[in-house]
């Protein structure tokens, strides 16, 4: 766990993402009847590790540069 990476990723960039790029990311909602040729299967969308989620060392840094508002700003703008 010391040596992981985590990140983050705020709920306005998840929908924002989720609006602009569903259909080109969920397999399933591209396939006529999938549910009834793959009845087990889950329904799901990826995100990019490294170009869409924030290394939590980052957005900690953020937090201690700038101010609190600043960073609900950023979170709530998606950019985050």
């Amino acid at each position: 766990m010391t040596e992981g990476e985590f990140r983050v990723i705020s709920a306005s960039r998840v929908s924002k993402l989720l609006q602009e790029r569903l259909f080109k990311r969920v397999f399933a909602l591209r396939v006529r009847r999938f549910n009834q040729s793959y009845r087990n299967a889950e329904i799901d969308m990826h995100l990019s590790i490294s170009r869409e989620l924030t290394p939590l060392r980052t957005f900690l840094e953020i937090l201690a540069r700038e101010s609190l508002h600043v960073l609900n700003v950023r979170l709530d703008r998606g950019e985050i």
